[in-house]
């Protein structure tokens, strides 16, 4: 009975499906509560509105609207991070698994996920797989591990006093590369 997310490095884009699971929530009992908690939440990180409607196209068809515009009208960052926000929410799985969920993220929005997966993390266990520096400033370094593969795959709980040198030396960055 446990429900699992797995959010690959290569998400579907977002569009009608989402537009017409929230245009759904909007005529179903308890839909408008929920469909409430969903816009605060996007809101709160990524600082749009998001809305649903029913498409000009044909019969049946939804439009999901950021900031009075569609959702393809957007940046990629916005996309993704929509993307991550409503699978979770409408699935709201025991686990969470997401490949690099920094793709197309401005270093802000790595930090305003980042803080998302946190506090979603107190209702569902959480891995994540990144080479984001923003995203592992942001965690708890009791949480983080090291998986290198050279002749062989080997995973390491990173101590905290060794991470700050352990992690950038795996993902190659170098002092001269902050200058």
């Amino acid at each position: 009975n446990i429900t699992v997310l797995y959010l690959t490095e290569r998400r579907e884009p977002i569009g009608r499906r989402e537009a017409g699971r929230l245009l759904e929530l909007k005529v179903r009992r308890g839909g408008p509560e929920k469909l409430r908690a969903i816009q605060e939440i996007v809101f709160a990180l990524l600082g749009v509105e998001i809305d649903a409607f029913q498409g000009e196209e044909r019969e049946g068809s939804a439009e999901l609207d950021v900031d009075r515009f569609l959702v393809q009208a957007n940046g990629a960052g916005i996309r993704e991070a929509l993307r991550l926000i409503l699978d979770y929410e409408f699935a709201q799985p025991s686990i969470l698994l997401v490949e690099e969920p920094e793709i197309h993220l401005h270093p802000a929005l790595e930090t305003s996920m980042m803080r998302y997966l946190k506090n979603i993390g107190r209702r569902s266990q959480i891995f994540i797989t990144t080479h984001s520096t923003n995203f592992l400033d942001t965690a708890e370094m009791k949480n983080v591990y090291l998986t290198t593969r050279r002749e062989s795959t080997s995973i390491e709980l990173i101590d905290a006093a060794e991470a700050e040198v352990a992690i950038p030396r795996e993902l190659g960055t170098r002092l001269s590369s902050l200058f």
